[in-house]
């Protein structure tokens, strides 16, 4: 009677840890979603990470395609740029969002969801894990839309891994992989007041 009992405890444990996380996931999702935008050039589109209402990230290289530069069809300004490591801070109408936090550790095999609005497209999600680790990039998995220059990689807890850079591979040379700026890189570019 006892083992019946301990079992039927150990049930009601697991299924409520699994209904708990399946109420997580779309609360992330949504999150990661609402902090993704669309930025535009005069020659082409990207994404960018609300950093905090009014600030975006995404990458330098953007520039190169055009000279205006738009956040979700408004007006944006250029607050900082690093073009060594494409990145490029901007002031810009946005959505209130929680502060981001910076995923300043991150291990070889960890889960990646990348979010971004590639060629203008909402809500484009992939998910994969980090297949290698160097010190100015991050290698991915994790399917890369063309035109997903500066869209989030996050991890399972939702913290910024990194923002995407470009795409390795793919016609011939293997399954394309993402490369990312990673984290440590953002926190060292962005001004005092936003690195957490």
């Amino acid at each position: 009677m006892r083992n019946w009992i301990k079992v039927m405890v150990f049930i009601f444990v697991c299924v409520f840890s699994v209904m708990g996380q399946e109420k997580k996931a779309p609360a992330l999702l949504n999150a990661l979603i609402g902090r993704s935008v669309s930025v535009e050039t005069d020659g082409g589109h990207g994404t960018g990470v609300v950093v905090i209402k009014g600030i975006v990230l995404t990458n330098f290289h953007l520039l190169n395609a055009g000279s205006g530069i738009k956040v979700d069809g408004k007006e944006a300004t250029i607050l900082k740029a690093d073009p060594k490591n494409d990145l490029l801070l901007l002031a810009a109408d946005t959505a209130q969002v929680t502060p981001l936090v910076l995923a300043l550790e991150i291990t070889q095999d960890e889960e990646v969801i990348v979010v971004g609005n590639p060629l203008g497209h909402k809500r484009m999600i992939s998910r994969g894990r980090v297949i290698d680790i160097t010190e100015s990039k991050i290698y991915i998995d994790a399917h890369i839309f063309l035109g997903s220059s500066g869209s989030g990689a996050f991890n399972a807890d939702g913290a910024l891994i990194g923002i995407v850079v470009a795409i390795e591979g793919g016609e011939g040379d293997g399954f394309p992989f993402g490369i990312v700026i990673p984290a440590l890189t953002i926190y060292k570019f962005f001004p005092k007041r936003l690195a957490q």
